[in-house]
């Protein structure tokens, strides 16, 4: 026994253990030293799989933490490029010299019957079926021409190559109603994939008119507690946390969010100005938390952009990527119903509880009208119920500057006794 004790116990957290952990492994890559992200320039790179060639050892795949970016490692791209540079195709050698090739063969009627037969059966694809892809990206091309959203481009050429994957005609309309009314869509899917299509027809001068689709009415969005919010963003990084705390203070769309420049941005009055709205909205200054402004501050300035994400298909895929890691992490499953635009359905909400003004949730929004504003007064009586309470102060009639002061504060008068000389001031708390 007292051999057994005194042999030396293995180097558990050591050489032995250490290169199986994930973080020492990220800490390097195969040249000695981890790469930077291309997008974001962060050095928080982990490991995260490889990619197997024909020629060549592995590449290294690399997840940046900051942005979610996935990348390959540099250095293993360049010796794959090398190896397949040196491997020589069958095709670019001759398998017989020319003195050895004969050209004085025939063939003979019967066999050439049979050559002929064979072609026949052979499916030749007609030229609409072999000019489709290359249609979709001419189309798409035009709607980049005519400056159409890039959400726009992105939704059309998903539903045009689920329609041509579905063995539609493009060229045909009677192809298109066939496939549709067969398939098990829902309105709303049928609703997308005609509105694309019907758009692909007008450019290419095909007259066809589609069958009308409803489009379903949009269903009342969840409206999460803050405690789940405030979950969610705790185990994002630090640029993440920043946007989505941008989105819940200033209701602002992830677009438009994406858009805001260091110019844009008033420290000294904590208001954040949106000059590059989305759909055509108003541009509007916000007033934010001192929170948010201490988070700006601590954001590294890289660019003329705030966020580093670039586009918003990248930003959603690092929100994803990291909301899976929460759940995975708090055990709430609840975290799987919040998204981008939830931060901005709940602080719209949140104004019209607190203000009870339809205008201050328009400006809010950037909104041009008041046709959506309606949504979330029944939203705020379902969240936060009747009850609202209300800060109440008084001023005499002579006391002028804390009139003044009251008002500037966002109190709104409501009461005034002529007689006393006593005007009532009330914000909602």
């Amino acid at each position: 026994m007292a051999e057994l004790t005194s042999k030396p116990s293995p180097d558990v957290f050591g050489t032995k253990a250490g290169s199986k952990s994930c973080k020492l492994e990220s800490a390097q890559s195969s040249t000695g030293t981890s790469p930077l992200c291309p997008q974001c320039d962060s050095k928080k790179v982990w490991r995260d799989g490889t990619r197997s060639l024909m020629f060549g050892e592995p590449i290294q795949r690399w997840l940046c933490r900051e942005c979610g970016l996935r990348f390959s490692d540099p250095n293993d791209l360049l010796q794959a490029k090398k190896a397949v540079a040196t491997v020589e195709m069958i095709e670019t050698k001759s398998l017989k010299s020319a003195e050895d090739k004969v050209f004085t063969r025939q063939i003979c009627v019967t066999e050439t019957k049979n050559l002929e037969a064979e072609q026949q059966n052979v499916k030749v694809p007609q030229k609409s079926e072999m000019d489709q892809n290359g249609a979709i990206l001419d189309f798409l091309w035009h709607l980049k021409k005519e400056n159409k959203a890039e959400g726009t481009i992105r939704s059309y050429r998903h539903s045009l190559n689920q329609l041509s994957t579905n063995g539609v005609n493009l060229f045909n309309p009677e192809s298109f109603k066939e496939t549709v009314a067969l398939s098990s869509f829902s309105e709303t899917h049928k609703y997308c994939l005609a509105k694309a299509y019907q758009s692909f027809l007008n450019y290419h001068k095909i007259d066809c008119k589609l069958p009308k689709y409803k489009c379903a009415r949009r269903k009342d969005p969840y409206l999460p507690p803050t405690e789940h919010l405030a979950q969610l963003f705790n185990c994002f990084s630090q640029q993440m946390t920043c946007f989505c705390f941008t989105l819940k203070d200033t209701a602002a769309r992830p677009v438009e969010a994406l858009r805001i420049e260091w110019n844009d941005i008033d420290f000294a009055n904590k208001k954040i100005a949106f000059n590059h709205p989305a759909k055509g909205n108003n541009t509007r200054a916000i007033r934010v938390s001192d929170d948010l402004i201490s988070m700006l501050q601590q954001l590294p300035r890289k660019g003329k952009l705030v966020f580093s994400y670039g586009e918003y298909q990248y930003a959603e895929k690092g929100f994803r990527r990291m909301r899976q890691r929460a759940i995975a992490k708090t055990g709430n499953q609840e975290l799987r119903k919040i998204h981008f635009y939830t931060c901005r359905y709940w602080r719209a909400t949140d104004e019209r509880h607190k203000k009870g003004n339809p205008d201050s949730v328009q400006y809010l929004l950037g909104h041009t009208s008041l046709s959506y504003v309606g949504l979330y007064a029944r939203l705020s009586v379902d969240y936060f119920g009747n009850n609202q309470e209300f800060d109440v102060q008084e001023a005499d009639d002579n006391d002028k500057p804390r009139i003044r002061m009251l008002l500037q504060k966002g109190y709104d008068p409501v009461l005034n006794i002529n007689d006393g000389g006593v005007h009532y001031f009330r914000k909602a708390k």
